[in-house]
């Protein structure tokens, strides 16, 4: 009896005890748990950072990208409006030359009917 007592004795104050220990239980189960939730959202976090600061240096590779294509096209664009005026340039050029070499011929040819004229006034 006296075993039975004694254990009787020891399971009441377990049963007694088992209110403390289950709220230690829970308290280091919500320890844990707030702990392990804060670190996924840390980590959601830092990727989520991460994959703006991607994004960001993306989109700044983009604008550099397409500036660098404005320029470039800028540039053409440039050298396009230019080739008319030279082109007229050189119309104007080939013009001149071909007049200036009509007139030498017109003055050549007179001044042959000339020799021409003299010399036949000459043979009389």
């Amino acid at each position: 009896m006296a075993a039975q007592e004694k254990e009787g004795a020891e399971l009441r104050a377990r049963v007694e005890g088992l209110p403390g220990e289950l709220e230690r239980a829970v308290q280091q189960a919500r320890k844990e748990a707030t702990l392990a939730a804060e670190e996924r959202a840390k980590t959601q976090m830092d990727l989520r950072a991460k994959d703006a600061d991607g994004n960001d240096r993306l989109q700044k590779l983009r604008i550099q990208g397409l500036e660098q294509t404005v320029k470039e096209l800028a540039a053409r664009n440039e050298a396009l409006q230019q080739e008319p005026h030279e082109a007229a340039d050189k119309v104007r050029d080939i013009a001149l030359k071909a007049i200036e070499g009509a007139s030498g011929a017109t003055a050549l040819s007179r001044v042959s009917e000339i020799a021409l004229q003299q010399a036949k006034g000459r043979e009389t």
